[in-house]
């Protein structure tokens, strides 16, 4: 089997294996220890070439992977031995700003919209950092900055155009192909590679800004109840939302610290009250207010902290709806410990991601959370030595279930984000109740489980639904 064989079935597009001088670096991702050695890399420029990419692995029994921008924390997008559709030459944006909206290829990174919606003075719900890939954020739900106002990022999808197992191509939206649309609006990359998608825009909603509240742990107990009381505020039109961070400081010492983050929409000024009760609980030995007038700007806040931290990661979360008494303090506690007694995973972190995202219809998609607004909690285990990638994992689990377990005693559980885990969690708990459709829908369209890197989907029941 070799790249001549593969030419001589149609491809256009790029193929890389090992002797070819871009492969390695293909194989690269944003978690080292997610990395997988694919006998074959595909570059598709068309539909036409992912269909025959599809029908050429499954002839050669090779297991597809498809990525995007490679950013999940899992091998969701790398395969030992098997075929690696990446997506990036199919990078195409197309602004309709008469009826607000926009059709990108399946390959674009949320950079790459943003720039392109900021020329037609228009904005989407997308991903927080430029260079985050919009086919696994967008199928895997997706949470941005503009979530608070419109929703997950899988809310906002109009339609998708998407190369099925056996090579046929169809359209998914509320009126063709309704059960597949609510599929893969949660569901990842487990019924096709989505070559297109429609999305709803909105008129510019910035200036937005950034503001870095940074804390030695000592102060803890005096921030978290202004935190608390925070997240019980109502800030309509304008909203601002949190992230509580715990880190640990520059060497040598390392000592643990937390962040208060926030991001708003206006500027820092409009939000004085907010900030004078965090100032009043306690004084941070860092504050760091930056203004961006758009979204472009927003997405690149974190370029600099996505080049720093070890390069193999263990990452776990879970959707929650409250900051449940105790249950930040333990986190602390337990991060506190680990990292004391686990040198080499010095750069790990927790975040509280308070977005107070919305969900609207939620019925509309396989994301089993129905709430009006929840969060998101996630632990990042950074280390360098592939021989603690076990310890990792298991702590992460650990984490995960402290967590959902202040969820489950004060509210109604809602499993893990299956976009931000890289541990080995179960698919029941990913879906919830929205599983056993999923696995009829799964019947109907990959029955043979062709596409089975994101969280794997048993088909079964009858097809038809």
């Amino acid at each position: 089997m070799s790249i001549s064989e593969l030419k001589q079935t149609g491809f256009i597009g790029r193929i890389l294996d090992s002797s070819s001088p871009d492969y390695d670096a293909s194989l690269t991702r944003a978690n080292v220890a997610a990395q997988r050695k694919a006998k074959f890399i595909v570059f598709p420029t068309s539909t036409e070439d992912v269909q025959v990419a599809i029908k050429f692995a499954r002839k050669s029994n090779l297991e597809i992977a498809i990525k995007c921008g490679g950013h999940h924390f899992s091998p969701a997008s790398s395969v030992e031995g098997g075929i690696v559709i990446d997506m990036k030459a199919l990078n195409s944006v197309e602004v309709d700003k008469e009826n607000m909206r926009v059709t990108i290829g399946g390959g674009c990174l949320w950079g790459d919209v943003y720039t392109a919606l900021r020329d037609h003075d228009l904005e989407c719900v997308g991903g927080g950092v430029h260079v985050v890939g919009v086919g696994g954020h967008l199928t895997g739900g997706g949470y941005g900055p503009l979530s608070q106002k419109f929703g997950m990022a899988c809310d906002n999808i109009i339609s998708a155009t998407i190369v099925l197992a056996d090579g046929h191509v169809v359209k998914a939206s509320e009126s063709q192909n309704p059960d597949l649309f609510w599929a893969i609006r949660g569901g990842s990359s487990s019924f096709g590679v989505v070559v297109q998608f429609v999305l709803r825009t909105f008129p510019p909603q910035g200036p937005y800004f950034f503001r870095s509240l940074i804390y030695h742990g000592d102060a803890l107990p005096r921030v978290l109840p202004k935190l608390r009381e925070f997240l019980q505020q109502d800030f309509g039109e304008k909203p601002i939302m949190a992230f509580l961070n715990y880190a640990r400081g520059p060497a040598p010492e390392h000592k643990p610290i937390f962040m208060v983050n926030f991001f708003g929409f206006g500027v820092v000024e409009d939000f004085k009250v907010v900030f004078d009760n965090f100032f009043e609980a306690a004084k941070p030995f860092h504050d760091h207010p930056v203004t961006c007038p758009t979204l472009v700007e927003f997405s690149h806040m974190l370029d600099e902290v996505l080049l720093q931290g070890s390069p193999r990661k263990a990452v776990g979360g879970i959707p929650f709806t409250g900051l449940w008494p105790g249950m930040a303090e333990e986190v602390w506690r337990r991060y506190v410990e680990y990292t004391d007694t686990n040198p080499d995973a010095i750069d790990t972190k927790y975040f509280f991601e308070f977005h107070n995202s919305k969900r609207f219809r939620p019925d509309t998609t396989c994301i089993p959370i129905n709430e009006p607004k929840h969060f998101v909690c996630l632990a990042s285990e950074e280390h360098n030595d592939i021989a603690g990638d076990e310890r990792a994992q298991s702590w992460v689990h650990e984490m995960i279930e402290v967590a959902r377990s202040y969820q489950r005693k004060h509210a109604r559980d809602l499993g893990v984000n299956g976009n931000a885990c890289s541990s080995k969690e179960k698919s029941e708990d990913v879906w919830g109740k929205n599983y056993p459709r999923l696995q009829r829908i799964k019947a109907k369209y990959d029955p043979d489980r062709v596409f089975n890197r994101y969280f794997p989907i048993q088909p079964t029941g009858k097809a038809m639904l």
